[in-house]
């Protein structure tokens, strides 16, 4: 009995020795994790130093979990939503920096660019006016010293065709257009001036509501406002007032790629093509290696017929880049319009080898194929062709 009463008091000893050291232990835990547990700058670090978008949420998320507060947190965090294409969610981050500081200008451009994405062009085009606002308010308010710009850059009102437009001659000319530009062909007439003006005569609002938009940018910050308006602008097929900011653009920056390669793009839009490559021609001597603007050249340059150089252009494009589906297309229907059925086929297949996905470049090798006679082949063009545009 006395056996059995020491055994039972060393096994109630020992168990209250063991919840002891498990306390302990739980105790000394919780203090590490305490300790250890990171802020939320820490994570915010973390995050702006991930290369991958996934894990830069995952970083960013942590920060605001820990402070809701946290400004940048939303930006950053945004701008990874971007990179893995989650745009509704970005555009709650930029607005919930707008929330968090409703005078910073770039919660407002921010979200003026990704609602142009989206295609929310009235949005955009109304933050990024606020933005401008406040921009100018806030250089009011650092340099007092500063005076108020001229009313060089005050909103104009767009003015009918001008005097060097009037010297203006395109002839007339018959271009084969591809597939997809036969429901959108574009025709120009001859006559001492264009058939259609840059500027429309319908009177259109000003881009400002107030003047007091620009008193206070500095040069660079207007560059950048008109440049982001005038793609919003054009987007809405606004060209007026599009050509508007893009001029303006000019006049402070005459070396201007943006500028000149938008208004090219506009003048092709409307029928200019003469004056399109013109502008085209400006913006390849300042970027000489830029595919893109090649291949832009090229399509005004079939357009008033000029053949030889647009497949010079497209040419030039590939080069630059070999992997511009784009071009590609571009080349191998100029050979297919002239028959060169062959050849047209192989620069469809490099287009397609660039971009698997590119939906025109299937239907113009299936009107080539079907011209060889290879029924089958062009029969699996179309149907990929339909394919891709229905989705």
């Amino acid at each position: 009995m006395l056996a059995f009463t020491k055994n039972k008091n060393y096994s109630m000893g020992v168990k209250r020795i063991f919840l002891f050291c498990c306390r302990i232990i739980l105790i000394v835990s919780g203090v590490n994790h305490f300790l250890l547990a990171k802020t939320a700058t820490e994570w915010f670090n973390e995050g702006s130093s991930e290369a991958n978008a996934a894990k830069q949420i995952k970083c960013f998320s942590k920060t605001i979990s820990k402070d809701p507060n946290f400004y940048l947190a939303y930006k950053n965090r945004g701008i990874a939503y971007i990179k893995e294409e989650n745009l509704n969610k970005a555009l709650l981050d930029f607005s919930k920096m707008i929330d968090l500081k409703p005078n910073d200008p770039e919660g407002y451009f921010l979200r003026s660019d990704l609602k142009k994405k989206i295609g929310d062009l009235s949005g955009a085009l109304n933050d990024c006016s606020i933005a401008m606002d406040l921009t100018s308010q806030q250089n009011k308010t650092k340099y007092p010293f500063l005076k108020p710009n001229s009313q060089e850059d005050s909103p104009v009102a767009p003015t009918p065709l001008t005097p060097v437009l009037q010297d203006l001659e395109i002839k007339s000319v018959i271009t084969t257009p591809t597939p997809e530009e036969k429901t959108e062909q574009k025709t120009v007439e001859t006559n001492d001036t264009a058939s259609v003006p840059f500027f429309s005569t319908s009177s259109t609002p000003p881009l400002f509501s107030t003047t007091a938009s620009l008193e206070f940018l500095s040069n660079s910050e207007k560059i950048e406002s008109y440049l982001k308006q005038a793609e919003v602008l054009k987007q809405k097929s606004d060209y007026d007032n599009a050509l508007i900011c893009y001029h303006k653009v000019l006049a402070k920056d005459p070396k201007n790629i943006k500028a000149f390669s938008g208004l090219a793009e506009i003048k092709s839009a409307r029928g200019f093509y003469v004056e399109a490559v013109k502008d085209y021609n400006q913006a390849i001597r300042l970027d000489p290696r830029n595919p893109v603007l090649f291949n832009q050249r090229g399509k005004a340059r079939k357009w008033v017929g000029d053949k030889e150089g647009a497949i010079s252009d497209y040419r030039k494009a590939v080069d630059i880049n070999p992997n511009m589906a784009e071009a590609w297309s571009n080349l191998g229907w100029i050979k297919y319009t002239e028959g060169d059925l062959k050849n047209s086929i192989h620069d469809f297949d490099k287009a397609i080898e660039a971009d698997p996905n590119f939906a025109s470049a299937y239907n113009s090798r299936g009107f080539a194929k079907e011209d060889l006679g290879d029924l089958k082949g062009a029969d699996a063009d179309f149907k990929k062709y339909r394919e891709l545009v229905s989705k």
